[in-house]
């Protein structure tokens, strides 16, 4: 999704320059080589490297970031709410006539942020992790080369959204990982090559509640 937001950027006109927020080595562009390293700034995961907001945000400050966003040049920003948390001096100061943050988090200034809107999934496809993303292509595909954080154009994605809404409903019922890992048995044993993708897919539908990353653990175990 992100190639398809780049791609989208040039197809209206732009010269892209596409730059990665890494945990591990700060802002960068998506050209550079890379040690390999475990870091993030999602929260509970064992490679996570801070449990505080002010904390995330010491260690952005200090990793050796490659790249900045240029002031006077248009940017768009797809960050994560605990990215953003960690990002937040970074965001704070930029220039509302030439940058959009799609996701962001509660400090994200309102006059640079696109919030996250679950109700747009059924318009754009996709899993929620990649809704930013998404909403940040098809205000591109809007904007159709004007620029992106103009009046003109936020007014249009305002209507877009507008029609294109569908308010998601949950209705799954939650059951333990031990009855999880019996599903998962019984699937294997009648499809030895299934897919962990495939799997999920299968279970969902039966109105069984499992979060992608829970079930992703269960499968490999």
């Amino acid at each position: 999704q992100a190639k398809r937001l780049a791609d989208t950027a040039a197809k209206t006109g732009f010269d892209v320059d596409l730059l990665v927020a890494s945990a591990g080595l700060g802002l960068r562009s998506v050209t550079e080589l890379a040690p390999t390293y475990a870091a993030t700034f999602a929260r509970g995961q064992l490679d996570s490297v801070a449990t505080t907001t002010e904390d995330a945000a010491v260690w952005w400050n200090g990793l050796p970031h490659t790249a900045a966003a240029v002031p006077d040049v248009p940017s768009i920003w797809v960050v994560s709410e605990s990215y953003a948390t960690a990002m937040r001096d970074q965001l704070a100061i930029l220039d509302p006539a030439n940058a959009l943050v799609f996701g962001g988090a509660s400090d994200t200034p309102e006059s640079v942020r696109v919030r996250s809107d679950r109700n747009l999934r059924a318009a754009l496809g996709g899993t929620v992790t990649s809704l930013n993303t998404r909403m940040a292509i098809r205000w591109l595909e809007i904007a159709n080369g004007s620029a992106p954080s103009s009046t003109d154009v936020r007014q249009a994605w305002v209507a877009w959204a507008r029609d294109a809404r569908q308010p998601e409903t949950y209705d799954r019922r939650p059951l333990p990982d031990a009855t999880i890992r019996i599903l998962i048995q019984e699937m294997r044993a009648m499809q030895p090559r299934l897919s962990k993708s495939v799997a999920l897919r299968n279970l969902r539908p039966s109105g069984i509640a499992c979060e992608q990353r829970r079930f992703s653990g269960l499968f490999e175990e």
